[in-house]
């Protein structure tokens, strides 16, 4: 999950207002869009993970309070950029600091805390892509973390 790491309460009480349905609180099912307008991008089973921890579900209503714990423990998990890295350089196979896009999307698919594939294709259409379809990893791995 990428994200900055100073968002403000302003940020996401602004998000939190503009996904509010019923009495100042925000269906469950819509935690995953304020934490992507603040500056996440949690795949569905890291929502399911703050989903657990938190002891709610999708189908209750979050108070404001709620929703700045799942933005907290969403910044506890963003991953440090360096071992991400580590892990890119091991398919790295010629030493080029580059990947190739197909194979990026088979590790975000298939690896670690798996994404859909829609997730990885909306991941790499943010990616430059070279003319021989190969992703630099540490271009990749920035923007991500953004």
């Amino acid at each position: 999950m990428a994200s900055s790491s100073s968002v403000t309460e302003r940020e996401v009480r602004e998000a939190f207002d503009v996904w509010c349905r019923q009495n100042s609180k925000l269906p469950g099912k819509d935690l995953i869009n304020v934490l992507r307008c603040v500056g996440f991008n949690p795949t569905e089973d890291e929502v399911d993970e703050i989903y657990e921890n938190m002891n709610v579900n999708e189908e209750m209503y979050l108070e404001f309070a709620q929703v700045m714990s799942a933005t907290r423990l969403c910044q506890k998990t963003v991953e440090n950029p360096e071992e991400l890295v580590e892990a890119f350089r091991i398919f790295d196979k010629h030493g080029t600091g580059c990947i190739a896009a197909k194979e990026l999307s088979r590790i975000m698919t298939t690896l670690g805390d798996n994404l859909s594939a829609k997730e990885a294709e909306a991941m790499l259409a943010e990616s430059r892509i070279d003319s021989e379809g190969n992703v630099n990893y540490m271009d990749f791995t920035r923007k991500m973390m953004m």
